[in-house]
């Protein structure tokens, strides 16, 4: 099996400044900027990558467990964190 990138989607927000940036202006925007940057990543690289963020309750339709430009996007339940699921991922995975 290739390389699979689970990423914790608001910490990576939060630690760059342009996708900061754009979190700033809104949530969805944040979260759109970084799928756009994965994507361009992915797309050089190949790698299957997820991204996980916090917060079920906090989220569109749009991102519900579903792929955006060939990004998996999921989203923490209510009580859980994005740390859990990816530790759960990783498990699953290793």
């Amino acid at each position: 099996m290739g390389l699979h990138l689970i990423i914790d989607g608001y910490n990576l927000i939060r630690r760059s400044a342009r996708l900061s940036l754009a979190e700033a202006e809104g949530l969805e925007l944040g979260r759109q900027a970084l799928i756009d940057r994965l994507a361009a990543y992915k797309r050089i690289k190949g790698h299957k990558i997820t991204v996980v963020f916090d917060g079920a309750a906090n989220h569109d339709d749009f991102f519900k467990g579903t792929s955006e430009k060939g990004i998996r996007v999921k989203f923490s339940r209510s009580g859980q964190t994005a740390d859990s699921v990816i530790k759960k991922m990783a498990a699953r995975e290793s």
